[in-house]
């Protein structure tokens, strides 16, 4: 898979909508570089968009902390307690 920011570059002619994204077909969506950016920081920290990660280690990472908050909020449940949902 290849890097949201050279998918962006290479086709610099799309236009980009209000909310920040270029639709390419109707299964592929370009996020603009800084929300990528963001979402690559969450999966390994700072500056990790210019360490080079690929999409699938971001989401390979992404997909373990979503499982072990599941976790969580079972164990929580357990205990219990209600986990709350952040909105």
């Amino acid at each position: 898979m290849e890097r949201l920011g050279s998918l962006v570059l290479r086709n610099k002619e799309l236009k980009m909508s209000e909310n920040r994204t270029v639709t390419l077909s109707k299964h592929e969506v370009v996020l603009d570089r800084y929300s990528a950016e963001d979402i690559w920081e969450i999966a390994f920290g700072e500056d990790a968009w210019d360490k080079g990660f690929r999409d699938s280690e971001v989401i390979e990472v992404l997909k373990s902390y979503e499982k072990k908050a599941h976790m969580y909020d079972q164990m929580l449940e357990l205990l219990g307690f209600k986990p709350e949902e952040d909105c």
